[in-house]
């Protein structure tokens, strides 16, 4: 499934105000696969995951690639504020997404275990690329 980045970009206001860029493709009624990029320069759902989110649109799910707050075209966020959990959270219940498989690529893998651990009944599967987790205690 070929796919350009203005027919998979969609926009949305979540309750808390904050404005979130997202790509989408796939049957609305079909699995949902939820795709959540990394950090650094450039950083977006489109820029990591744009080789993908047709093919497996093409493979029979429903794919969704958040800009998370701070990145893209997503609300600007100071990073001592950002908590990508809640924001997933929100982003989720106001598409009605009640479980989804999450692919995360680095920081977005960071989010995908986190959101996975303090919410497992939301998940299918979790895949992780690149996650750092921290040291924690010593």
């Amino acid at each position: 499934m070929t796919l350009t980045k203005e027919a998979a970009a969609r926009d949305i206001t979540l309750p808390s105000g904050t404005h979130l860029r997202y790509y989408e493709a796939g049957d609305p009624s079909a699995a949902k696969v939820v795709l959540l990029h990394g950090s650094g320069p450039g950083a977006t759902g489109w820029s990591n995951f744009s080789g993908n989110i047709g093919a497996i649109a093409g493979a029979g799910f429903h794919v969704i690639a958040p800009d998370m707050p701070g990145w893209g075209d997503s609300d600007a966020v100071a990073t001592i504020d950002m908590d990508h959990d809640k924001d997933l959270v929100e982003f989720l219940d106001a598409l009605g997404v009640a479980k989804a498989a999450l692919v995360g690529n680095s920081m977005g893998a960071h989010t995908a275990i986190r959101f996975a651990t303090l919410h497992p009944e939301r998940i299918t599967h979790v895949v992780t690329m690149g996650a750092s987790l921290g040291r924690g205690p010593a």
